[in-house]
C-alpha cells in the first residue's frame, strides 16, 4: 500500500474524534457517541479505500514534449490525462520537472468527471542549453469522501534537448 496517502480531511475528522474522546472524560454521555462515531468513520474510511482501489488502471497520464526545446523561449508541454473511474475525482498532478528549471512546487489541481479525457498544457522557459530530464507524472486521486488519496505514477521519465533559440533564429532569418 505504498500508493495510499491520508488527506487533510482525514486528520481533521479523526482529530475531532480525539477531542470528542477527550471531552468524554468529563462528560460521560459523550463516550458512547464518540465510540459510535469512531466506528462510522472507520467504515467510511474502508469504503473510501475500496472505491479508490477497486479499479485496476484508474488514471492514465502521458507527457508530450517538443522535439527540440528552445533556449529562452516559452515551450509548451502537453499532458494527456484520462480518468478511468466511474465517478468524479479530484486530482493533484505533480510533474517531476528537470532540476534546471528550479521549480519545486509545481502542482496542478483538477477535477475530472467519470471517464473524462483532458489535455493540460503548461509552459517552461529553459535558461541553459543541454539535456533536461523530466521524471514521472505523479497523480494523487481522491474520490467522493476524500479521506484518502491514491498515488498513480504515469509517463515514463523522458529527456528533452535544449538548443539555442530556434524561434529567434527564424525571426532573424526573416529579417
Amino acid at each position: 500500500m505504498r500508493s495510499l496517502f491520508l488527506s487533510q480531511r482525514f486528520y481533521w475528522m479523526f482529530g475531532g474524534l480525539v477531542v470528542l474522546f477527550f471531552l468524554s472524560f468529563g462528560l460521560d454521555f459523550l463516550f458512547p457517541v464518540a465510540k459510535i462515531l469512531m466506528l462510522v468513520l472507520l467504515m467510511v474510511l474502508t469504503i473510501d479505500i475500496w472505491l479508490l482501489y477497486r479499479t485496476k488502471n484508474p488514471f492514465a497520464s502521458e507527457r508530450e514534449l517538443p522535439e527540440l526545446l528552445s533556449l529562452g523561449d516559452p515551450n509548451i508541454i502537453c499532458l494527456q490525462l484520462k480518468n478511468n473511474y466511474r465517478f468524479k475525482i479530484s486530482v493533484k498532478i505533480i510533474d517531476e520537472l528537470p532540476y534546471q528549471l528550479q521549480e519545486r512546487d509545481f502542482v496542478i489541481d483538477e477535477e475530472f468527471d467519470p471517464q473524462e479525457s483532458r489535455e493540460i498544457r503548461y509552459t517552461i522557459v529553459p535558461d541553459d542549453r543541454g539535456e533536461y530530464r523530466f521524471g514521472r507524472i505523479n497523480t494523487f486521486i481522491s474520490g467522493y469522501i476524500g479521506l484518502v488519496m491514491r498515488r498513480v505514477k504515469g509517463s515514463k521519465p523522458m529527456m528533452g534537448k535544449v538548443f539555442p533559440s530556434v524561434i529567434q533564429m527564424k525571426k532573424l532569418e526573416m529579417l
